[in-house]
């Protein structure tokens, strides 16, 4: 059986009926659609569904409207004369000629068009035949006139006749189905499963662009795979540009200078067009639009390409010449937009111009503004290029490079950038030490050489901040303590949430709560990525979900893939794991495609943490993680790698390796300076010391995060601190009082952990299996299997009524270490109390320990 074709289902079953109808009493059907929109494909998988029952299948295809006579039916011949003896001499002569296979005078169409009907016939007596008639459009007359007459004359037989037509052509009176674009999940979906490892940038302009057209959706990828960014027209394979240039180029030239200009004018206004081209324009777009190649709104004044393709293809086109003729035009009508008017001003310019530098220099900030952190490095690349002094010049190009390598990871286009600019007389430059820094850390160098390198220019307070957090050491910090005052107000609250929360975030959460509440009036591109990063350790990214989407949604791969990075936080300890198994493999395919490393090892975390806690192999990428931190002084990427082990050795039930990771760390009893991942393992910490029988630093670790105020902190932290109290202590008031915490159902798996520790089974089974923490879902299942020997011995002398002073008596053990056995193996059993163990044992042997 032929495979299934992505979002074509409904065409499938439509095409199917045909086939069956066909086959019974004759059938017709003309498939349309526009260049590219799959109609081929259908066509084909028709014909394979055909004969797998049973039909013959005649392939017919339009070549060339101004080729030989009958080659349309060119396929048709071998299939077809097979049943030659049915026919006259004549037509069994004509059609010979007509299909290629033998030599004589030019037969008449009627004649030829009498002969295929004649074997058509011959053929359906033995069996159902389909005749699949492609690309009808291209068809030359004589093989156009065989079609008529063929679809005149089916009916009642058992032939089908199925065409593809591009722009109504074909016979007429036949049924039609006109082909749809893929719909948008049908569309990612042939994207995602053809391409993979497709960077979600990439695939957001590809779906964009494409608008569901299959071909798009399959050739633009590989056009697209540059690391320089992706350019406002789009590149086109050689196939695309057939398809899609082929209808302008049949226009007359001033039809296409005009659609040229359209291109590359971003307004669409047919006020502009008119003033750019200096005479009425509606008369001779006309041809274009007759075409169905541009959409016309009188009302609005405004142009649309049918597909965003086309406008690629006008421009491709085109030549050099053409283009900075049109640009000089629309600059000339852009006296309004100053923006507009720069970049073309820029385009058509062909030596140094200060002016023209400086206004794109403007535009640039503007952009910036606006979220077109692409735009902008475009903007202050070609600024620089234009600037006839070398300072201004070295000066643009390392802004530009700025851009690049922080916002857009465009990261070899900003390692040029700089070359060019160190080749550039220049004075001190912040953004040249600052993209430096950025391009080194992604690279092969260690932390301290660029911190080095960033502490003796000292003019990069934001990357020495990034430095010194990936660093995560208490010596790379000195220089950062020196010059927090004059940080900008989003990096002091990071500094203070993000970098030490456990003593400097309590003082900075009425200012960060203000900040959060009006982030949506910010047009500040740092505040818009710092101030939800300084939420993330201090749970307060649910403010900034809006916030963060938004700049996911943007069109700068790096701003994109940090508020990914940051929302995945919030998507983890809300429960939304599904979501954030998406971000983290986005991030990671961005991180990959740009050669982000630094920020790939937090993608590579996220998708470790999140594997760990749904019980999947997880100790690579935390290999991975430490592996790369210990390479280049980068501490946080070991303490990553800690963090993921240790939730994976919890969640297998292994609490020494938990704790030797989780103390790595946060030493029991210590909250240490720089480390905000110690809040993070704090509650693992305890409840691994516990089970292994370290009470002292169990209790020890719950007066730090009692005298660092965690539990005034955020909700979640005070959830945490009770229950780590609960456990430490064992008292069961700390665990009601965790569970009390207003708002704790936010927090699904920490609340799931904080129910389990305290026994109650059946509500923290519910919510693991809610979340697919299968490991912790597995532990709650009862069963005897599960239990050691010796917790069968203490859970069976504790059925009996003994305490656990007689049992401890019994067993040579002492009446902590029974309770905690008894700990233990209440979850395994299913059951919260002594009181229902008796019950438990006797079901569970009665079921054979399953």
């Amino acid at each position: 059986m032929p495979e299934t074709l992505i979002g074509r289902e409904r065409d499938q079953h439509l095409l199917g009926s045909l086939i069956d109808a066909a086959a019974d009493r004759g059938a017709a059907l003309v498939l349309a659609g526009d260049p590219g929109i799959g109609k081929t494909a259908l066509l084909q998988w028709s014909a394979t569904e055909a004969e797998s029952r049973a039909a013959l299948v005649v392939r017919a295809t339009g070549i060339d409207a101004d080729g030989p006579r009958f080659s349309g039916f060119t396929r048709a011949g071998v299939p077809l004369m097979a049943h030659a003896d049915a026919l006259t001499a004549t037509h069994r002569e004509a059609l010979g000629v007509a299909l290629g296979l033998a030599e004589g005078p030019p037969p008449a169409t009627t004649t030829v068009a009498q002969g295929v009907l004649g074997l058509l016939r011959a053929a359906s007596a033995r069996g159902p035949v389909l005749l699949v008639a492609d690309d009808v459009q291209r068809f030359d007359p004589a093989s156009a006139e065989v079609l008529e007459f063929l679809a005149a004359r089916l009916a009642g037989r058992r032939i089908g006749l199925l065409i593809g037509s591009r722009g109504g052509a074909g016979p007429a009176g036949l049924a039609r189905h006109d082909l749809a674009p893929l719909d948008a999940p049908a569309s990612e979906t042939l994207l995602r499963a053809r391409f993979p490892a497709l960077a979600p940038d990439v695939r957001r302009r590809v779906l964009d662009e494409a608008r569901g057209n299959p071909l798009a959706l399959l050739e633009l990828p590989a056009a697209l795979s540059s690391s320089d960014g992706l350019p406002a027209a789009l590149p086109l394979t050689a196939r695309l540009r057939a398809v899609f240039a082929a209808d302008v180029d049949r226009l007359p030239a001033e039809t296409r200078d005009l659609l040229l200009l359209a291109a590359l004018d971003a307004t669409a206004d047919l006020h502009v067009l008119r003033s750019a081209a200096g005479m009425p324009v509606l008369e001779k777009l006309a041809p274009a639009e007759r075409e169905r190649i541009v959409r016309i709104d009188e009302e609005r004044h405004h142009l649309a390409f049918r597909h965003p393709l086309t406008r690629s293809a006008v421009i491709e086109t085109s030549t050099a010449a053409q283009r900075r003729l049109a640009h000089r035009a629309l600059a000339g009508a852009l006296a309004d937009h100053p923006d507009e008017r720069a970049r073309h001003l820029a385009a058509s310019a062909d030596q140094p111009d200060e002016e023209v530098s400086a206004q794109l220099e403007e535009c640039a900030d503007h952009l910036m503004h606006r979220g077109d952190a692409a735009g902008a490095v475009a903007a202050l690349t070609r600024a620089g290029d234009l600037s006839p002094a070398p300072g201004d010049r070295g000066r643009r190009l390392a802004e530009a490079a700025l851009i690049a390598a922080r916002d857009t990871w465009q990261l070899d286009l900003a390692r040029r950038l700089l070359d060019r600019v160190r080749d550039t007389p220049h004075g001190p430059s912040p953004a040249l030490h600052a993209a430096t820094a950025i391009t080194m850390v992604n690279g092969d160098h260690d932390i301290d050489t660029v911190h080095r390198m960033l502490v003796s220019t000292g003019d990069s307070d934001s990357v020495l901040a990034e430095v010194c957090l990936f660093g995560g050491r208490p010596e790379l910090f000195p220089p950062l303590e020196v010059i927090l005052t004059r940080l900008t107000p989003g990096l002091r609250l990071q500094v203070a949430t993000h970098y030490d929360p456990a003593r400097r975030a309590l003082p900075a959460l009425a200012a960060l709560d203000a900040a959060i509440a009006s982030l949506h009036e910010s047009t500040d591109p740092e505040d818009l990525l710092r101030i939800p990063a300084a939420a993330i350790y201090v749970d307060r990214l649910s403010g900034c979900r809006e916030i963060l989407r938004r700049q996911i949604a943007g069109p700068a791969a790096g701003r994109a893939t940090v508020a990914r990075i940051t929302l995945w936080a919030d998507a983890f300890w809300s429960g939304r794991w599904n979501e954030a198994d998406r971000l983290s493999a986005d991030s990671a395919a961005v991180c990959a495609s740009t050669g982000a490393a630094l920020w790939g090892q937090f993608a590579n975390y996220q998708a470790a943490l999140l594997a760990a806690a749904r019980g999947r192999p997880s100790d690579v990428l935390a290999a991975g993680l430490i592996a790369w931190g210990r390479s280049r002084g980068a501490r946080l990427a070991e303490v990553l790698g800690w963090h993921v082990r240790a939730l994976a050795a919890i969640a297998r039930q292994d609490y020494e390796q938990a704790y030797r990771n989780a103390a790595a760390i946060s030493p029991p009893g210590e909250l240490p300076p720089y480390q905000a991942t110690a809040l993070l393992v704090a509650f693992d910490l305890v409840e691994a010391a516990v089970h292994t029988g370290r009470y002292e630093e169990a209790r020890a670790h719950v007066a730090a995060m009692r005298s660092h105020d965690l539990p005034l902190i955020s909700p979640r932290l005070a959830l945490l601190t009770h229950a780590a109290a609960g456990l430490a202590h064992d008292d069961a008031a700390s665990f009601e009082q965790a569970l009390a915490v207003p708002g704790a159902e936010r927090w699904p798996f920490d609340r799931a952990r904080v129910l389990l520790a305290q026994g109650s089974v059946a509500a923290a089974r519910d919510l693991f299996e809610e979340l697919g923490a299968r490991p912790w879902a597995a532990r709650l299942r009862p069963s005897l299997d599960a239990l050691t020997p010796q917790e069968l011995q203490i859970a069976e002398l504790a059925a009996a009524g003994l305490t656990n002073k007689e049992i401890g008596s019994k067993l040579n053990l002492s009446p902590r270490t029974v309770s905690t056995h008894l700990y233990r193996l209440f979850p395994k059993l299913g059951v919260t109390s002594r009181a229902a163990l008796r019950d438990a044992l006797t079901a569970l042997s009665q079921d054979g320990g399953a």
